[in-house]
């Protein structure tokens, strides 16, 4: 991975101390915002989520906590220093498994194949090619 593999989102509107970045590799977008240490509320951790194309969180997907426990006032200093360098903060040693599912490459959704209905009406449409009552969906005249 090289340092310009990520860009930096530069936001319309002010986003606090959080902020996002996409990955040009897989075109996926990612959020990375402070929030409290679920096991020690006083200190604060970053949580990286991926968003759908729009910018929020995909619901699909379990957000990313990690980083050491922070207290606010090193929050702005973290997270600066995260943003100006997010592919070498995850190269950090510790940051192997968010570093796999941030570069990790979308799962391929295969073709979802014809119903039976959509099978149904074009073997229909083939089997009436040549009544020209078939044409009209009415039926021949007797």
């Amino acid at each position: 991975m090289d340092d310009d593999a990520i860009d930096v989102i530069e936001s319309r509107t002010p986003e606090g101390i959080g902020f996002s970045f996409k990955v040009r590799g897989t075109g996926r977008l990612y959020r990375v915002e402070p929030v409290r240490d679920p096991d020690q509320p006083r200190y604060w951790r970053f949580r990286i989520f991926r968003c759908l194309p729009g910018g929020r969180a995909d619901p699909a997907e379990r957000p990313w906590l990690g980083g050491p426990g922070l207290g606010r006032d090193g929050l702005a200093e973290a997270a600066t220093t995260i943003r100006e360098d997010v592919a070498g903060w995850l190269g950090q040693q510790d940051h192997g498994e968010l570093k796999r599912w941030v570069f990790a490459a979308p799962a391929v959704v295969a073709a979802a194949p014809p119903s039976a209905s959509a099978k149904g009406s074009a073997a229909l449409a083939s089997a009436n090619a040549g009544d020209p009552a078939a044409v009209g969906g009415g039926s021949s005249p007797t």
